[in-house]
Order: structure tokens, then C-alpha cells, then sequence
């Protein structure tokens, strides 16, 4: 038998040693209300799924600072697709993502939104757009890794 635990913002909930806890999100250029992360905390690590968001500023992801692997949507490509010049991104897009995942500081940030079918730009970009995120991010916090999985890659954590 399945049990199903909705959660809003600030809730959690503990299913057999492990701690779910619901986070706030942007995801407001889709205008979604309620939009939740997920944080999932057992034996002392933290992984928090930020989902399929746009660029995040505070309070979103309040209570994902420190947190041991942050899985974070690449770019809002929504937002740079809305502007006629841009290819990929803006730089300030790029600015703000890397200034507010080092403002979280966690010890891992692996980049998703990088493989999806139908989307508006090459893959091309969208690497060149990852390489550019993880410079900036060392160039603000050397002790955040941050990586990029190909498809069916697993991520092997150690503290």
C-alpha cells in the first residue's frame, strides 16, 4: 500500500528515517503558484531538488544553504527566449544564477536542463552556457563543485 504526503512550502514530513521538507520556489515565469523544491535529509546528508524552476532569488530555496548536493535547473531560457537578441542567455541571467547558488553555498551544485527533447536552443549552447555558470560560480565559491551528468550518468557523493 503507497501513502501520498502532499506538501506545501515549509512542511515536512518523516517517512522511515528520512526527512522530506518542502521549499519555496520561483517558478514564477510560468506564473505556477504554491511551486515547492523538495530537501531530503537521511544519516547526516542533505540533497535538495530544486525542480524545473527559473532563476532563483530569495526567499526561494530558503532552508537549502549548506545543503551537500543542490540539483538546480540550468536557465531560465524562458526569460532569454523572450528577448529578440538573445541566444541562449542574458549575462546578467548568468550573474544572478551564479551569485545566488553561491549565496546557498552548498557542497555540490549538479546543473540540469541540459538534454530535454524540443527545446529552443542547440545543445551547443546550452554546454557552452554550463561551462560559463561553473567559472563564474568557482570565481565566487572555490569550494562548490559544480557538475553536469550526461544522460544515465550516476553522481557518486563523498563528503
Amino acid at each position: 500500500d503507497k501513502q501520498v504526503v502532499e506538501l506545501e512550502a515549509g512542511q515536512s514530513v518523516n517517512l522511515n528515517g528520512l526527512r522530506v521538507r518542502a521549499l519555496p520556489a520561483d517558478h514564477c515565469h510560468r506564473q505556477v503558484p504554491n511551486s515547492i523544491a523538495l530537501a531530503a535529509s537521511a544519516a547526516a546528508v542533505t540533497v535538495v531538488h530544486a525542480g524545473d524552476n527559473r532563476l532563483f532569488r530569495p526567499p526561494a530555496l530558503a532552508g537549502a544553504q549548506g545543503c551537500d548536493i543542490l540539483i538546480h535547473s540550468l536557465y531560465a531560457y524562458d526569460e532569454a527566449y523572450a528577448r529578440p537578441d538573445a541566444l541562449t542567455w542574458a549575462p546578467e541571467m548568468l550573474e544572478e544564477q551564479a551569485r545566488f547558488l553561491a549565496g546557498l553555498r552548498p557542497r555540490v551544485v549538479l546543473l540540469t536542463h541540459l538534454n530535454e527533447f524540443r527545446h529552443p536552443y542547440p545543445k551547443v549552447w546550452r554546454l557552452a552556457h554550463a561551462a560559463l555558470l561553473k567559472e563564474r560560480l568557482f570565481g565566487l565559491a572555490p569550494e562548490v563543485r559544480c557538475g553536469v551528468l550526461a544522460p544515465g550518468e550516476c553522481y557518486v557523493y563523498r563528503k
